[in-house]
């Protein structure tokens, strides 16, 4: 299965009627059961997956930030067996774009994990569109999709 089919293409949209200083867009967010208790980092220029623990805490901003060091790459959360994953991939080198982790089991108002992928820019006015994908499957499938991104050039 090539990445095209196992992997969904994420835009979003902005269309703002003035300039937007200093703006954070999240492009998308997941949060997904608490038996997604494993997280990952995925460079996929050096093929590097870490094993990452991002603190917990119920605060929005209590996450741990991901930056690929190629500028393409991007997060999963597997369960334990890794038998079921979910990532996304985008490509940091054209925008400022940033990955987060977070392990909300511990909060009493939802206990989930999520990822999500942002960018933080000062925004023009007008209509801004980012890409990112988000891919499914095993962890050895969603990574094996977001190199196959990289290996495309997915924009």
């Amino acid at each position: 299965m090539t990445w095209r089919a196992a992997s969904s293409i994420w835009a979003a949209v902005l269309v703002a009627a003035s300039a937007l200083p200093e703006s954070v867009v999240e492009i998308p967010t997941a949060y997904v059961p608490p038996t997604f208790n494993r997280f990952y980092t995925y460079d996929a220029s050096s093929q590097t997956l870490a094993e990452v623990t991002p603190p917990t805490g119920c605060a929005t901003n209590a996450g741990l930030k991901y930056i690929p060091s190629s500028r393409y790459g991007g997060v999963i959360i597997s369960n334990s067996a890794q038998t079921a994953a979910m990532g996304v991939y985008g490509r940091a080198s054209v925008v400022n774009l940033d990955f987060g982790l977070f392990d909300f089991r511990s909060c009493d108002s939802g206990k989930t994990t999520k990822w999500n992928a942002n960018v933080f820019d000062n925004l023009d006015s007008g209509t801004t569109t980012w890409i990112t994908y988000v891919t499914t499957g095993t962890l050895t499938n969603v990574v094996a999709n977001m190199r196959q991104l990289y290996v495309d050039g997915a924009p």
